[in-house]
């Protein structure tokens, strides 16, 4: 005798991001979300909320600060908030084409479910490259690693 059990997924995606750019002043947020149902399962949650800001000076050198906001049932993450600041480089600027460093201080609060909060205070150092067709909105990637 053969037993087969299925069950109903459903995931609900929710994503945005907003971005504004001028002579001296960068600003960008993002959101993104995830709910996930099953008929023999708890429901499970993601969220995360990042937040970046940059201030251009001459020389190519910049001012920047970046945050986070995170919770993620799956890791039983209640809460993890991240809060940066430092300042950087661009060492490639070009109209197809940005290479930025930086560096900086970053603290992180977390909170795990059942556990202890913990906090700490890290350095921080990171690289950022654009790829994007100006005067088009078509095509832009962008990649950043901070560790």
């Amino acid at each position: 005798m053969c037993s087969t059990s299925s069950s109903l997924t459903r995931a609900r995606p929710t994503n945005a991001s907003a971005t504004y750019r001028g002579r001296r002043n960068f600003f960008s947020a993002t959101y993104g979300s995830n709910v996930t149902t099953r008929e023999d399962a708890d429901r499970t949650f993601r969220s995360n909320l990042n937040l970046t800001g940059r201030r251009l000076f001459d020389g190519r050198w910049f001012a920047t600060s970046w945050g986070a906001v995170e919770q993620n049932d799956e890791l039983s993450l209640d809460l993890r908030l991240v809060g940066a600041g430092g300042f950087g480089r661009e060492v490639v600027h070009t109209n197809h084409r940005q290479w930025s460093m930086f560096t900086g201080l970053a603290y992180t609060h977390e909170q795990f479910s059942g556990e202890p909060s913990d906090e700490s205070l890290e350095a921080a150092v990171g690289g950022r490259l654009d790829f994007f067709t100006p005067n088009n909105d078509d095509f832009d990637f962008t990649n950043q690693v901070i560790s």
